[in-house]
């Protein structure tokens, strides 16, 4: 039989009774294998620690290449709504001028107003303005 690889080390007191206690814990009989136990322990977890390490950027890679078609369709869906909404401030903008109105800014200072109040509002309570709006008009 091979003769295996021995070690022999001092520890502190604390460091003693910390794997006296372990010892105790697991109810083994002997410190040595309390030791050899513990040592195994974390060499493993050091090892899954450094396979983690490894993988993380794979991970991250991976994860940013996924979204990036997500993020592309949102930012083409934002800019289509964007180039929507601009052309159809600026046609009510010229169907009120062709119909002669004067004071355009503030017409467009209250409109600019109720949209960012509306934008801001949630969906409930918008809905709740517009059926007491239509209340008002009946």
């Amino acid at each position: 039989m091979p003769k295996r690889p021995q070690m022999r080390f001092d520890i502190d007191e604390e460091l003693e009774r910390l794997i006296d206690a372990s010892r105790a814990r697991r109810d083994e009989k002997y410190m040595a294998d309390t030791c050899r136990r513990l040592l195994l322990d974390a060499c493993r977890r050091e090892a899954l620690e450094d396979g983690v390490d490894a993988l993380t950027p794979m991970l991250r890679k991976i994860i940013k290449e996924e979204f990036k078609v997500s993020e592309n369709r949102i930012a083409k869906i934002t800019s289509k709504a964007a180039n929507a909404a601009a052309t159809t401030m600026y046609m009510c903008y010229q169907v009120l001028a062709s119909l002669g109105t004067k004071n355009m800014a503030a017409i467009y200072e209250t409109a600019r107003k109720k949209g960012v109040n509306f934008v801001k509002t949630p969906l409930e309570e918008v809905k709740l303005e517009e059926m007491e709006d239509q209340a008002d008009v009946s």
